[in-house]
C-alpha cells in the first residue's frame, strides 16, 4: 500500500516545490513590508514603522495642497538607505509630493513649512523634480518615479518622515526604502501578497494586473491535471 501511494505523495511534493519556486523566488527579490499612511497633519499622529531593518514600502494619498503624511521610526542598524518616491503614471504633474526627513538633533533646525516640525530635529527637504516611467515585474505595476535619493540614517534616536503635497492637485504616492546589505527573511516573502494588493490599489487595476495570478492559477491547474487526472486515467487503463 505504501508503494502504491508513493507516486501520489511525490505528486504533492512536486506541486508544492514548483509553487514555492515560481512564487517565492521572484518575490524574494522584492520582499518588503507594506504600510499604508493615515491622513494626519501633525507629527504627534505619525504612523509608526515597526521595523526598518528590512525594505519598507509606504503608501499614501494627499487630497489637497499642503496636506502631509507623517511616519516615525527609530534609527536602523545600517545607516545607508536608498529611497524612491513614485506616483501612478496617470498622476498630474501638478501633484508634487515632497519628502522631508527629520533627523534627531539637539535643537530644532529647518525651513518654514506648511506643517509643524517635530521638536529637536533637523529638517532635510528633498524636492522631487523627476518624472521617469518605471515598470515592476514583481507587482505588475507601472509608475512614474519622481525622486531617487540616498539617505544617511546614522544618528541615534527617533526619526520622522513626512511626505507633503507642494502642488495644487491631489494624488497618490509611494515611498520605497531599501538597504542593499539587509538580509531578506521568509516572513518578508510571505508578506508579498499584501504588497501586491496594495500596489494594485495604488497604481490602479489594469489588464496587466491579472497576468501574475492568472498565470499562477493556470500553472497549478495544469500540474494538478498532469499529476492526478493523468494518473487516474492510467489506473483505469490497467484495470
Amino acid at each position: 500500500m505504501l508503494y502504491r501511494s508513493l507516486p501520489r505523495y511525490k505528486g504533492w511534493l512536486a506541486l508544492i516545490t514548483i509553487t514555492v519556486t515560481m512564487v517565492g523566488w521572484p518575490l524574494a527579490t522584492q520582499a518588503v513590508t507594506a504600510i499604508t499612511a493615515q491622513q494626519n497633519t501633525n507629527w504627534s499622529a505619525a504612523v509608526n514603522i515597526p521595523k526598518l531593518s528590512s525594505p519598507v514600502v509606504l503608501f499614501g494619498h494627499l487630497s489637497q495642497a499642503s496636506q502631509v503624511n507623517f511616519f516615525r521610526f527609530t534609527a536602523p542598524p545600517s545607516g545607508q538607505w536608498s529611497a524612491q518616491l513614485a506616483v501612478p503614471v496617470s498622476s498630474s504633474t501638478r501633484f508634487q509630493p515632497q519628502v522631508v526627513l527629520f533627523q534627531p538633533e539637539g535643537t530644532t533646525v529647518g525651513p518654514v513649512m506648511p506643517f509643524n516640525q517635530p521638536p529637536k530635529t533637523a529638517a532635510l527637504v528633498y524636492p522631487a523634480p523627476d518624472n521617469l516611467t518605471w515598470s515592476e515585474p514583481a507587482t505588475q505595476t507601472t509608475s512614474a518615479v519622481r525622486w531617487n535619493q540616498s539617505l544617511t540614517l546614522d544618528q541615534a534616536g527617533t526619526y520622522y518622515l513626512a511626505v507633503y503635497n507642494a502642488g495644487d492637485q491631489p494624488g497618490r504616492w509611494r515611498l520605497t526604502l531599501t538597504n542593499p546589505t539587509t538580509a531578506i527573511s521568509w516572513s518578508d516573502v510571505l508578506r508579498q501578497p499584501q504588497l501586491w494588493w496594495y500596489s494594485q490599489l495604488w497604481a490602479g487595476w489594469t489588464i496587466q494586473s491579472f497576468f501574475l495570478p492568472v498565470s499562477l492559477m493556470t500553472l497549478l491547474l495544469f500540474i494538478w491535471w498532469l499529476i492526478f487526472v493523468s494518473s487516474l486515467g492510467r489506473r483505469r487503463t490497467r484495470r
